[in-house]
């Protein structure tokens, strides 16, 4: 009876072995499946991707209303300039739009200031996490390698104690054995 204990002890210590190799494969399949990050990464370029779009559309906005205020400008500096305006009520009318128009422009230079400068932020920002997306692409490579590796390791290794498992059990009571 005491060699048949023996044998549930061990066929107990290869459970518990198994139990431990099959947590450390798990923990390798969440690591396989983070990639280190890499997705969450290419996900943050891609809101930079849309970020850097809607400050290029935002730049063509103020670059076509500075446009437009100059243009504006030019024909009222024309019209005042010119020698056809012989009433002093049309020459103040154009001189007020002349000034509200000069004061729109004013304030669309230092927005688009802001705006080149978010926009030449978001490009250095981008262009730093690709080199970084790179780098992580081909470290994770290697490591995914070794990983599948390492889970193939595992898998001999528990394979090889549930052969043992079983080759000490085939003769050992099945109801005692439900036991342990």
């Amino acid at each position: 009876m005491s060699e048949e204990n023996q044998y549930y002890f061990e066929i107990q210590k290869h459970d518990s072995e198994i139990i431990l190799i099959d947590n450390k494969i798990l923990i390798i399949k969440k690591e396989l499946l983070s990639q280190k990050g890499i997705p969450d990464m290419k996900q943050k370029v891609n809101i930079i991707d849309d970020k850097l779009n809607q400050q290029n559309k935002l730049q063509i906005q103020i670059n076509q209303s500075i446009d437009e205020c100059s243009e504006i400008i030019n024909g009222l500096n024309t019209t005042l300039y010119s020698g056809k305006i012989r009433n002093n009520k049309e020459v103040e009318a154009i001189e007020l739009e002349l000034q509200s128009k000069t004061n729109i422009l004013e304030d669309l230079n230092p927005k688009s200031l802001k705006v080149i400068e978010n926009i030449n932020k978001l490009t250095e920002l981008k262009e730093s996490l690709e080199i970084k997306i790179m780098t992580s692409e081909d470290n994770w490579n290697n490591l995914e390698i070794k990983l599948k590796e390492q889970i193939k390791s595992f898998d001999a290794k528990k394979n090889s104690l549930i052969e043992i498992k079983n080759s000490l059990s085939k003769d050992l009571n099945k109801n005692v054995l439900n036991l342990y």
